[in-house]
């Protein structure tokens, strides 16, 4: 068998990329057919660097917390013996009809990692991608939102779905209201985020996203789980 080859790009040189923050906002835009929505999570925003012997997972706050999430890691170890990425989506604690338990996913980023590593909520840790900005040396931030969210599916196989707990984001391209209705009212969720089919990957353009926070918040259920594919 041949030996497989270190995928081609290198993160080590590319910039690091400025994470996206949503606009609040009180009601789906005018023309909806031409955003997206999205569940918006109660997890820890982070931006993964993929690249062969190169991993970080970056907190909003530049903490790397990737020893304390060795499953979310080995999925990530995984993807770079074949590609080279930079990811941006969430660590989410799940765990039977409850999802994006914060304060659970908080403490075991804040612990030391060795204790981490050992914790039970460890079982429950999934990472939740939204976006990919870089793929195999190609700079993907200028490329339509839509076009980057079917590489992003087509980039995180069946398997890493199932075995590393790294899914991507599921989302709605019409029916955005029915969407908001079941994220809130069957899973509890506490909001739901619009983005731009067409736009790119900049905090610097007008209405990158936004996102619909609801009134009330019920119980959240196992949203992510449920929206695995």
């Amino acid at each position: 068998m041949a030996e497989r080859t270190k995928p081609e790009g290198t993160l080590v040189l590319l910039p690091r990329i400025e994470l996206i923050k949503p606009k609040d906002a009180h009601a789906l835009p005018p023309n909806p057919e031409a955003w997206i929505s999205e569940p918006k999570l109660d997890g820890i925003r982070t931006a993964a660097y993929v690249q062969r012997d190169f991993i970080r997972i970056l907190t909003t706050g530049s903490l790397d917390v990737k020893l304390n999430v060795p499953t979310v890691l080995a999925g990530l170890v995984h993807m770079a013996r074949y590609h080279t990425a930079i990811l941006d989506g969430e660590l989410v604690y799940e765990y039977g009809d409850s999802t994006s338990d914060r304060l659970t996913i908080e403490s075991l980023i804040s612990m030391r990692p060795e204790l981490a590593q050992r914790a039970r909520a460890q079982s429950h840790v999934s990472y939740a991608v939204f976006d990919l900005m870089f793929l195999d040396g190609e700079d993907l931030t200028k490329t339509a939102l839509i076009e980057r969210k079917r590489r992003l599916e087509k980039l995180i196989t069946p398997y890493m779905r199932k075995r590393f707990n790294i899914s991507p984001v599921i989302y709605e391209e019409s029916d955005h209201e029915k969407f908001m209705r079941v994220a809130r009212d069957e899973f509890g969720l506490e909001g739901v985020v619009l983005k731009l089919k067409d736009s790119i990957y900049s905090q610097r353009t007008r209405k990158p996203w936004t996102k619909i926070k609801f009134r009330s918040k019920k119980k959240e259920k196992n949203y992510t789980k449920s929206a695995k594919r």
